[in-house]
């Protein structure tokens, strides 16, 4: 188990010699043999350790007591020990956030924090293969494209994961093992949240009656989408580089650019199925764009993906698609011009500043027509 680890941390390039790594420890199962793996080949990969806890404060006495249990666990070892703690529950409601994505903002800040006052230089999660397995199932019943297929990569900027390719029960296993016991989170068993319901309930289905290398499987996907995503990463990032123009207005592409990009047109010249080739670049680079654009929230979905296309195909100059996250996109004659939430909010106020007007928005996302009353000119507009 420990070499099986020890091969990931590698592969991924996950530690170097001299690092100071630390190995978040929330008190389960997962992350204890996490820091015992990790404390066990510390020498050999020639780094030193830092246990972080972060306490969501959600359980009350029972989050208090799995703090004391890390604490203790790393003063047993010897380890420095790093707390951080918020009230999720109360930020939550303050923000409007969902109460797992509130706890996972503030978890990985709590991390940020550690790498930035250079307590870490990266810090070690307790992901596992069959946490994989459960990203992608779950991202497939809601609904995913190939980009959320890659389910959980190894390494995203500071934080590395050294056992997305081991099984869970083989930790629990080796904890058994060695005496070891571990703090068990109720709330992981709420069947109301799609990811237990997953965890406790469809895979082991999927594992009993219709295939026992599920987990393993999933898990392979995930990394052969991650070497696809790679891929298409860079072909976009060249093409987003050769034709995408920054200025104070936003960001900017000829129309025939985000159609046909330059950069790929010699090499898919001679190609039988260009157009479906291009469109797929086409899509990506609107999502790359939009990226560069859109505020801290929300998502891009396909729909507003072939809401952007329809706009480059068939629209006229001054016509907009609003994303979410704040992010306008307007056509300006051959150009596309996305537009942050800041950029327009300011346009906008000048503009109320200088002339007397009014606007309309217009949702057709989920209609095919609309009809507004206008009583400043006095009609009224059917819009297809």
């Amino acid at each position: 188990l420990v070499a099986q680890v020890e091969a990931t941390i590698r592969r991924h390039e996950m530690m170097r010699a001299g690092g100071r790594i630390g190995v978040a420890v929330s008190g389960g199962a997962d992350s204890v043999a996490l820091l015992l793996i990790v404390l066990e080949l510390r020498k050999k990969l020639g780094i030193t350790l830092l246990v972080a806890h972060f306490n969501h404060q959600l359980r009350g006495p029972e989050s208090d007591a799995d703090e004391v249990f890390v604490k203790e666990l790393a003063t047993r070892h010897g380890l420095e020990f790093a707390a951080g703690r918020e009230d999720v529950a109360a930020r939550a409601r303050e923000n409007r956030w969902n109460l797992e994505d509130a706890a996972r903002r503030l978890r990985y800040g709590f991390f940020e924090e550690l790498v930035a006052t250079a307590r870490a230089e990266r810090i070690a999660v307790g992901h596992t293969a069959d946490d994989q397995a459960e990203t992608v199932l779950a991202r497939l019943a809601r609904g995913t494209g190939p980009t959320g297929l890659a389910g959980i990569y190894p390494v995203v900027g500071h934080v590395v994961r050294p056992l997305l390719e081991t099984r869970r029960e083989e930790l629990r296993d080796e904890l058994r093992a060695l005496g070891q016991v571990w703090r068990e989170d109720a709330s992981n068993r709420d069947m109301s949240r799609l990811r237990a319901r997953v965890r406790h309930s469809v895979l082991p289905h999927i594992e009993r009656e219709l295939q026992p290398g599920a987990v393993k499987h999933l898990s392979e996907l995930a990394h052969l989408v991650r070497e696809e995503e790679s891929f298409w990463t860079a072909v976009v990032q060249g093409c987003f580089e050769s034709s995408v123009l920054k200025s104070d207005a936003g960001l900017s592409i000829r129309i025939a650019d985000l159609m046909e990009p330059p950069a790929l047109r010699a090499a898919l010249a001679q190609s039988t199925g260009v157009s479906r080739a291009m469109e797929a670049v086409s899509k990506r680079l609107i999502r790359r764009l939009a990226a560069e654009s859109r505020g801290p929230r929300g998502q891009l979905a396909s729909l507003h993906v072939e809401q952007v296309l329809r706009l480059a195909r068939e629209g006229q100059s001054g016509q907009r698609v609003p994303l979410p996250g704040g992010t306008e996109v307007e056509r300006v004659f051959d150009r596309l011009v996305f537009t942050p939430p800041q950029t327009s909010t300011g346009e906008a106020q000048e503009t109320t500043e200088a002339t007397p007007s009014y606007e309309y928005s217009v949702d057709l996302s989920k209609v095919d027509t609309a009809t507004v009353l206008i009583p400043e000119i006095r009609k009224r507009m059917c819009l297809k």
